[in-house]
């Protein structure tokens, strides 16, 4: 037992001579963890939001949803929001939501005023059924973040637009800037 914990030390203290600034690097790294992890997620009170029209492509109307921290913190997102079509009364229609994009997008964290975005598109060509009773009518998104409950209620530009295909939305994840 004795020897296996001299084997050890002496592994450890050969480790640190060969690193030289290991035992810095290694603080250092520890230190930028903690301050990592003291940012926290963004909350529906931490952001603004605006959905900027980008158009439309065969099929679809393109749009790109901004968000702002307008706390006086950092804080982060990661991954997809949650998106529900409103209709110009605020009511919900049908959304069938595709997350589509890099599963393994980074996390971005968001310094005070800074903006992420996400680029979101909606079906606008009718199914058969629909031809007979016509698409719902989008005038809104209603964008959650992960880890929340509140939603923004967010105008589209230009609305209202046909959302077909049962309210359709395919959406990438978040990135940093405006995506403009």
């Amino acid at each position: 037992m004795l020897i296996s914990r001299l084997a050890l030390s002496a592994s450890v203290v050969v480790f640190a001579l060969a690193s030289g600034t290991g035992a810095i690097a290694a603080e250092r790294t520890s230190k930028d963890a903690r301050v990592i992890a003291d940012v926290h997620a963004c909350a529906t009170a931490d952001l603004n939001g605006n959905v900027v029209s980008d158009g439309a492509a065969t099929g679809h109307d393109l749009f790109t949803v901004q968000l702002t921290n307008k706390s006086t913190q950092s804080c982060t997102l990661h991954g997809w929001a949650n998106i529900v079509l409103l209709d110009a009364s605020g009511n919900p229609i049908g959304t069938s939501l595709t997350q589509t994009g890099d599963p393994n997008s980074p996390i971005v964290t968001l310094a005070p005023g800074a903006i992420a975005s996400f680029v979101a598109n909606t079906d606008h060509i009718p199914d058969p059924q629909e031809e007979q009773t016509g698409c719902g009518q989008a005038s809104f998104y209603n964008v959650t973040v992960p880890g929340q409950v509140t939603a923004l209620k967010l105008a589209l530009p230009g609305g209202p637009y046909d959302a077909c295909q049962g309210g359709e939305v395919d959406e990438d994840p978040f990135q940093a800037g405006s995506g403009e």
